[in-house]
């Protein structure tokens, strides 16, 4: 019986921040020059030809990323929500009715030490 209660122990800790994220097959980035943010964004601002965000790590960290583009659709291309490819309307699930950030708004940033890989911006809004 203590065998069977430690392996009902052992499988209901939660999952911390410490543990490594699973990279995606989206991914192309060599792995060995891979770094991850994955955190709550608390700026965004998007305006033809650069987005510019900044994020709380979920390790209390300020990181920000400043993307320049030289057309929409290659910047959608460097975007993912929830896994799947980003299109354009679903710029307005970042964003209240109003216009305003929405709360709680998460993403996982990878980006490459190889600076011919672009970066890709994993978001992650509140479901």
């Amino acid at each position: 019986m203590k065998t069977f209660l430690a392996f009902l122990v052992l499988f209901a800790l939660p999952v911390t921040a410490q543990q490594r994220l699973a990279i995606p097959a989206y991914i192309t980035c060599d792995h060995n020059q891979l770094t991850a943010w994955m955190g709550e964004i608390k700026y965004l601002n998007h305006q033809t030809g650069t987005l510019n965000l900044a994020l709380t790590t979920d390790y209390q960290t300020e990181e920000s990323l400043q993307l320049h583009y030289p057309t929409e659709a290659a910047l959608l291309a460097q975007m993912r929500l929830h896994g799947v490819p980003f299109t354009k309307n679903d710029w307005r699930q970042l964003y209240e009715s109003d216009g305003t950030l929405r709360n709680q708004l998460r993403a996982v940033i990878w980006l490459c030490e190889d600076s011919s890989t672009e970066p890709v911006i994993n978001w992650q809004p509140p479901k």
